[in-house]
């Protein structure tokens, strides 16, 4: 029992520093990544074999640049990541039009779900740090919830 309220209240903690901190935490994690991607090339360089050295160099490379620059990172996927769900929102636009023309009777809610795709992927690209800050916040208080959904079914008086 003291190991579920111990890991709750892990959980609040890491929830509200999601919900109070969502850039700072995102750059932390961009550092954490890198250090267990830096143990990864590392081990796979100690294999001493030809093909694991250079996906070891390739992950030391890649740690590094996530635990040095990771504000660049964090800016540049969601840019990235923008552009590509813009493209699959254009590709389903096409596709709805393609299901009218067949006769497709729910060729409208395609329709509708691809333009919403479509202004997300605009709003990544347009705004990157913005949206992905109000989703590290979504995060963080599901995790809230996380940690106090276990807390109030023990004990109805919380």
């Amino acid at each position: 029992m003291q190991d579920k309220n111990f890991r709750s209240i892990l959980c609040m903690i890491a929830g509200a520093v999601l919900v109070l901190f969502p850039y700072s935490a995102l750059k932390w994690l961009m550092v954490v990544l890198g250090i267990l991607v830096l143990i990864y090339g590392v081990s796979c360089i100690n294999n001493k074999m030809g093909t694991q050295q250079t996906e070891g160099i390739i992950s030391i490379v890649i740690a590094l640049v996530l635990i040095i620059l990771p504000q660049f990172i964090l800016g540049l996927l969601p840019t990235l990541l923008g552009i590509l769900i813009l493209m699959y929102g254009i590709t389903e636009i096409q596709k709805a039009f393609e299901k009218k023309k067949i006769g497709y009777s729910r060729w409208v809610v395609d329709l509708i779900i691809a333009v919403f795709i479509v202004i997300l992927g605009v709003s990544l690209i347009t705004n990157p740090f913005g949206l992905i800050k109000l989703l590290v916040k979504i995060v963080g208080v599901l995790v809230i919830y996380e940690g106090l959904s276990p807390m109030i079914r023990q004990n109805k008086n919380f």
